[in-house]
């Protein structure tokens, strides 16, 4: 349980709304700021852990104080309370920073819970987000961008681990196969200038003395943990080495920060290794789309090829239900990508083999609203980013995050939660064996109108029947589970 929380409320929910605002809730205080204008007053004078902002009203200037409110206070969690029937609200308040949303109207014990859970979320999460690969592989996709240049990927590169690991200097060194030489790239807190002789200084130095690099502190004359170098290595071939400095000997890298290095020095390698692979790559941007993919599936074994089967279903689906070409890609897009939010929870709770408690199952719904924000962050269009945050909405409104009902939920999202459904009870799980292909139909028709569209359940029947669709049996060769398919079905995630 979250207590002592200090909360600023912005805005009021509308003139026919009685939520007792200055009263706060249990181990909550309430603030009202009745405009942006004096929020980051009060920021400044004290401390505030969690943000309300109404949408009801202003709602261009408040959609950019959420923007701002995220990049400057990263600590500050965000709800947006927004009018019930705006799905596109409800992903504009997400791509600008919102970490929860609330629909109204609201009871005042809604908001309250809302409040605990999103602040108690964020505080979990914050640390395990920095150790996932998520963040960094974002940071790599800007190396991907950079036109297949090995001296603008080094110079990227470097800028990536100095900002992830918050160094005052960082460098990186590449051994250039074509001519032999190395090239340096170095930057500091404050511009790339860094390196004597400028980034694009050459000597020389041979791939067996990069490869001694242990990613321990270097002991440069007794100063300690100040220093971290680490190779550039990946499937046993070592490219270069990074380093990273902090000019205070005191300041130390911490365990996390050498693990960080150590991620950084393996994903920095590949692009080095192939640059003409890394414009290609570029070009069709499939590379970042399965890494978003396989990283939602390092979890568990079982989730393996997830996210190719689902996007196999979902545009099966939409032929079927004659969407255009674009909407078949961005389903798929969509589908391999669903669960990236998923990266933020732990492993403990994915890997829990029985039903999970109501305070995991609400981390667990977390996944929906974090998914979209890292889409959002890596400028996903921004229909696809209302398909992920919305794929977990049930046709009857008792879905999450939002409550959307029917036509109120995307079409997109409403076909990746048919897809999902099916995928999950046809395959197995760490919590239970898979059911073949005749139970998980039957459940399927029998959730028509309650948590799934029944247009979407019928074009997913008619392309099972025609072939489209895998009727996939258990991997292990295994006698399905005896469980039904209801009671697998709840816990589709």
């Amino acid at each position: 349980m979250v207590s002592d929380i200090n909360c600023l409320i912005v805005g009021s929910p509308g003139p026919d709304e009685g939520l007792p605002w200055t009263a706060g809730g249990p181990g909550i205080r309430v603030q009202h700021s009745p405009s942006a204008d004096a929020v980051c007053t009060i920021l400044i004078r004290e401390p505030v852990h969690a943000v309300v902002v109404s949408l009801a009203e202003d709602r261009e200037e408040r959609l950019q104080l959420i923007e701002v409110l995220a990049e400057l206070y990263p600590d500050i969690s965000i709800i947006a309370m927004l009018p019930r029937d705006t799905p596109d609200l409800a992903a504009a308040a997400v791509g600008h920073g919102a970490h929860g949303i609330v629909m109204l109207p609201l009871r005042a014990d809604t908001l309250w819970d809302e409040i605990r859970q999103t602040v108690s979320r964020r505080r979990g999460t914050f640390e395990r987000l920095r150790l996932r690969a998520m963040r960094p592989f974002l940071r790599l996709r800007d190396l991907l961008a950079s036109g297949g240049a090995s001296e603008v990927v080094l110079r990227r590169l470097a800028e990536a681990v100095q900002a992830e690991l918050r160094a005052d200097r960082a460098s990186v060194i590449c051994l250039e196969e074509e001519t032999g030489q190395i090239a340096v790239a170095s930057v500091t807190a404050n511009g790339r200038d860094g390196a004597d002789g400028g980034p694009g200084a050459y000597w020389k130095i041979s791939p067996a003395q990069l490869a001694v690099m242990t990613g321990k502190a270097a002991d440069n004359g007794g100063a300690g943990g100040h220093v971290l170098q680490m190779p550039l290595t990946t499937n046993g071939r070592t490219v270069g080495v990074l380093t990273v400095a902090r000019d205070r000997e005191e300041d130390l890298f911490s365990p996390s920060e050498r693990e960080m290095l150590a991620l950084l020095g393996t994903l920095g390698a590949s692009p080095l290794i192939n640059i003409d692979l890394i414009t290609r790559l570029r070009q069709a941007n499939d590379n970042l789309i399965n890494a978003l993919a396989h990283a939602s599936e390092l979890h568990e074994d079982s989730l393996r090829g997830h996210s190719e089967r689902l996007a196999a279903y979902a545009v099966a689906i939409g032929r079927h239900l004659h969407v255009d070409h674009q909407m078949l890609e961005d389903l798929r897009i969509a589908a391999m990508s669903h669960d990236v939010g998923k990266i933020g929870v732990s492993d403990v709770i994915l890997h829990k083999p029985g039903p999970l408690t109501p305070e995991e199952f609400e981390i667990v719904k977390g996944h929906t609203v974090m998914g979209a924000q890292i889409l959002s962050a890596a400028q996903f269009p921004s229909n696809i980013v209302q398909w992920v945050l919305h794929h977990h909405e049930r046709f009857d409104g008792r879905g999450y995050p939002a409550g959307l009902a029917e036509d109120q939920i995307p079409l997109g999202a409403r076909i990746l939660a048919v897809a999902d459904a099916y995928e999950v009870m046809s395959t197995g799980r760490v919590y239970r064996r898979p059911l073949n292909w005749v139970p998980c139909v039957a459940e399927l028709r029998t959730s028509r109108a309650s948590q799934f569209d029944p247009t979407v359940v019928d074009a997913f029947l008619d392309a099972l029947s025609r072939g489209e669709i895998d009727m996939r049996q258990p991997a292990s060769g295994a006698a399905p589970e005896s469980r039904t398919a209801s009671e697998t079905l709840q816990y589709v995630s």
